[in-house]
């Protein structure tokens, strides 16, 4: 079991492992449970675990959640964890990205708080890192030493891997 976590980005004391996606090495966590505790995704998923599937989308795994929501043929309504519950930029700007392949399906009927996100990463698609690097949260990161995770983050389709809650944990989805 590996214990992983932050608290308003900073390694939780005692912990294995932080945030940060430079310290999740295969050597560090393959095969492994992790019981993971973060400031904003952790209540985000807390408060979702009474719905039907609910998925962790990233920019790096953006078209295959997307995929997965599409294949589950009913209304899908993207959740940002925002920073403390306020909004973010980095979360709307993902959920425009995957709005952005909801727009690319022909039928798809998408809400205006969509489109807006949509044409938001579209106007930063081909910059994203440094957009992301430009917002709050961003700096924030950068200030803490993270300025390398900023770039990790903001790779479009990187893995195909989703998270999905089940049965109050988080699982690879099948």
């Amino acid at each position: 079991m590996v214990l992983c976590g932050e608290r308003d980005g900073r390694r939780i004391e005692g912990f294995d492992l932080g945030n940060s996606p430079q310290e999740f090495r295969p050597e560090a966590v393959r095969d492994k449970t992790l019981i993971m505790a973060t400031t904003n995704g952790t209540a985000v998923l807390s408060a979702l675990k009474q719905t039907t599937m609910t998925a962790a989308a990233c920019f790096n795994n953006v078209s295959a959640v997307y995929r997965l929501l599409r294949r589950g043929g009913t209304d899908a309504v993207i959740v940002c964890a925002g920073k403390l519950g306020r909004f973010s930029m980095e979360d709307f700007l993902c959920a425009g990205a995957i709005a952005d392949r909801a727009a690319r399906d022909k039928g798809m009927d998408l809400s205006d708080s969509s489109r807006a996100a949509m044409a938001l990463f579209r106007k930063h698609e081909k910059s994203l890192a440094r957009a992301l690097a430009r917002t709050q949260h961003g700096e924030y990161l950068a200030g803490l030493g993270f300025k390398e995770d900023i770039a990790l983050c903001s790779r479009i389709d990187s893995t195909a891997t989703i998270p999905v809650l089940q049965d109050g944990r988080m699982v690879r989805a099948a």
